[in-house]
């Protein structure tokens, strides 16, 4: 009887380890080293943070990320374009790589105050340089927006400001003038350059700042305010800020010294969206980051008192007042919100270790500072 032949031993197919081994292979001999990576290789690649300001911190958890595109949209005179400039004036520190700005003067009303006013912001080239049409020349829509995606392609770290997208006008509109119709020119320009912009950006640490004006909803339903220009941009928008109002921000004499302004946060990759706080413009200054830190001190605790305010968090921080027996007493103090001004103002490391204690409670999961019944952006 004839035996029967042993049965044939299964061939082992590739693995996927080896298979996915091979595209890693084949993209990076493609395309150049660093086109295909793992999860854990984007994780821990550096991302440089950017403060903004304490109150911005706090709507972002945290700051501005380079790479990044950011909305600004809100009604006229609430502080968008100073608030601006006022991150713009912190980009330019060399801690945060002394990046120059390209601000695109597009509805023509940057004043001189707004820049000569603002608190360390650095206007001579290189670090400021402003875009705008002049005699023999009115630049249109596409004339900002090329430029803008070459700067983009063409100078690394660089912050470049919109202001503002709603005003970009169609160089055929331009052409024709008054009655003529031009069915979303501007708009459809910048969606196209948000499309091209969006690989470079993140690529060469960029960040580009727009800002949107507000036009009333006449439908009747919904949000009575909505925002002008492209759907797109609000897609592509990693951090979207909205000025809901602002109101005069007074002294104890009533002299307005500023804006208190009403900031929301519906879009930030760095913490939770759906804050809502008030930030503070002080005329000749800009953004007023020790009035802010104060104002969240005293609603943290970290500063006490009424009449006499204590910096209480500073025992955490300084042996020499940490006196247990008095522990009031020990610590630096002043007389009056102005005198607790002046003594934050005075010593930027009080400021300072202040902005780090705040920043620990915000990274508390249970912290919900920021937080309160939202009301839908932009709506009156």
């Amino acid at each position: 009887m004839p035996k029967k032949k042993a049965a044939a031993e299964p061939v082992a197919g590739p693995t996927t380890e080896s298979l996915v081994d091979a595209i890693y292979k084949e993209m990076n001999e493609k395309y150049g080293a660093g086109h295909m990576v793992d999860g854990d290789e984007y994780i821990s690649r550096p991302q440089m943070l950017i403060p903004m300001s304490p109150v911005f911190d706090v709507l972002t958890s945290g700051g501005i990320q380079e790479g990044s595109f950011v909305g600004f949209a809100g009604k006229e005179k609430t502080g968008k374009t100073t608030s601006i400039l006022s991150f713009a004036a912190r980009c330019q520190r060399p801690e945060y790589g002394s990046r120059p700005i390209f601000y695109g003067k597009v509805e023509g009303r940057l004043s001189r105050k707004h820049t000569s006013e603002i608190e360390g912001l650095i206007t001579k080239r290189p670090h400021f340089n402003i875009l705008q049409s002049e005699e023999g020349r009115i630049l249109s829509a596409q004339d900002h927006l090329t430029e803008y995606l070459n700067i983009v392609k063409t100078v690394p770290g660089a912050v470049i400001i919109i202001d503002s997208i709603s005003a970009l006008t169609d160089q055929k509109e331009i052409e024709a003038g008054v009655g003529s119709e031009s069915r979303g020119g501007g708009a459809k320009l910048f969606t196209q350059f948000v499309r091209l912009a969006k690989d470079i950006v993140p690529v060469n640490r960029s960040i580009v700042i727009g800002v949107s004006q507000m036009m009333a909803n006449v439908t009747g339903q919904g949000k009575k305010w909505l925002e002008k220009g492209s759907l797109y941009w609000r897609y592509q928008c990693d951090y979207l800020f909205c000025s809901t109002y602002a109101k005069p921000w007074t002294a104890t004499n009533n002299k307005q010294i500023g804006l208190q302004t009403e900031w929301s946060c519906t879009n930030t990759p760095t913490g939770s969206p759906g804050k809502k706080m008030s930030g503070f413009i002080r005329f000749g200054t800009g953004i007023d980051n020790i009035y802010e830190l104060l104002s969240m001190g005293q609603m943290c605790g970290l500063i006490q008192g009424k009449t006499w305010y204590y910096l209480s968090y500073l025992k955490l921080h300084r042996p020499e007042f940490a006196d247990q027996e008095k522990p009031n007493d020990s610590v630096p103090k002043a007389q009056g919100g102005e005198g607790v001004y002046r003594l934050l103002k005075n010593n930027p490391e009080y400021a300072e270790l202040l902005r780090l204690e705040i920043l620990k409670i915000l990274a508390d999961p249970d912290c919900a500072i920021g937080y309160q019944k939202q009301d839908e952006c932009c709506r009156e």
